[in-house]
């Protein structure tokens, strides 16, 4: 059995040393999966951002991913790219910093970014509750503040199939959640994971039914190559097991008009949390510099060459007022709206319940109560089942 408390993940990035990009305790790691080294190689697929192999060294060979369970594993792996030419495109590690709920009913296009969603999930994707029942968010995988042109660039870096999502509001960017889960996943906290994928199967993961407050469980689909969502943990959060356990299941509806979610942001973003939970300071400070040469909009480029006519050469040009970026803008509007919301706040305490609002807090005593009455009521049952067993046996002693 192994003795370590941790494994390492390491990475080699522009052909310098190996750099830890990950720290996780081996307690962990049976809470996300059954095979351990294949989830180990998705997670060096979603953080750097290309395909590879786990080795044992550096320059290794791929290790036999059926082979190793838990007590089996070494103390380090290394995340090797499959090409040397691979383009290193890690994740942002920051990029959910900025909590967006609610930020679908402030403009036009996020309230129509809501009503797709809706049409295309029709209840929270977890739990089953509907808009009428509770508080139901159209949530934003990558936050709307980061905007169109940060997510153009992400999608045209890391999918792999070249589906550039142009638009922040695309249903792509979108899933219907309770605002309990919304807010843990802003906090990177909890994360889907959609399989099959690049590493892992199904199978390689422990599912349990979901605790649907409204409508029939879904079944798992018979074909392995069905796809299947997970909301994993990375945090114990008690509030949030009364309604969407750890490894509970959804299934995608199909909808012929409107597309699902993005694999690759889906993929993004459970690195995100990966990397916020489990990595060294030092790893996160190196992904947010990668990441600003790849993703942020605000990085110089070469502007495109605008036509100057004659009159305008002509005429003396007056000083231009300096332009505010649209990351500026994003943030100062950001800023104003926190400030006006401030009241609606509530302080939380230490520990995992700090910064919920009255609405996480109401819904989790809503679901907590339907968990209650349900299970007073199973308890009812069988009491008057045994009281019914224990009169039978009465009347058969005094028959015989």
């Amino acid at each position: 059995m192994t003795d370590q408390t941790h494994i390492n993940l390491y990475f080699v990035l522009d052909n310098s040393n190996p750099t830890i990009g990950l720290s996780i305790p081996v307690t962990e790691i049976l809470h996300f999966t059954r095979s351990p080294l294949k989830w180990l190689r998705y997670l060096g697929y979603v953080i750097y951002g290309a395909e590879g192999q786990l080795s044992e060294t550096a320059g290794g060979v791929a290790v036999d991913y059926q082979r190793a369970q838990v007590d089996d594993l070494r103390a380090s792996y290394y995340y090797v790219p499959d090409t040397q030419s691979a383009p290193c495109c890690l994740i942002d590690a920051v990029v959910n910093r900025t909590h967006s709920t609610n930020s679908s009913t402030i403009s036009e296009p996020r309230h129509n970014f809501r009503n797709t969603i809706m049409s295309r999930d029709g209840c929270c994707i977890m739990t089953g509750v509907n808009p009428l029942q509770g508080v139901i968010e159209a949530c934003h995988i990558i936050p709307h503040m980061r905007g169109s042109e940060y997510i153009e660039r992400l999608t045209r870096i890391r999918t792999s199939e070249r589906k550039v999502i142009s638009n922040i509001n695309d249903p792509q960017n979108g899933v219907f959640l309770a605002n309990i889960i919304h807010s843990e996943m802003d906090l990177k906290r909890v994360a889907f994971l959609k399989t099959p994928n690049f590493a892992l199967e199904t199978a390689d993961v422990q599912l349990v039914p979901p605790i649907r407050f409204s409508g029939e469980v879904p079944h798992l689909p018979q074909n392995p190559a069905s796809p299947v969502l997970c909301l994993q943990h990375f945090a114990w959060i008690p509030l949030l097991n009364t309604c969407s356990p750890r490894n509970a299941y959804a299934i995608p509806l199909e909808n012929r008009d409107i597309p699902p979610m993005s694999t690759a942001l889906l993929d993004y973003n459970y690195g995100v949390a990966a990397v916020s939970m489990w990595a060294p300071d030092e790893f996160k400070r190196l992904c947010a510099g990668l990441a600003k040469l790849h993703y942020d909009p605000d990085t110089p480029s070469d502007p495109p060459s605008e036509p100057r006519n004659s009159d305008s050469e002509s005429r003396p040009q007056e000083p231009a007022k300096p332009q505010k970026s649209d990351k500026e803008r994003r943030y100062n509007h950001w800023k104003r709206r926190s400030k006006a919301n401030e009241g609606e706040k509530t302080v939380g305490g230490n520990g995992g319940d700090a910064g919920y609002d009255y609405h996480d807090m109401l819904l989790g005593l809503r679901m907590y109560t339907m968990r209650e009455q349900i299970e007073r009521a199973e308890r009812e049952k069988k009491r008057v089942n045994e009281m019914m067993v224990n009169e039978w046996r009465a009347t058969v002693s005094k028959v015989g």
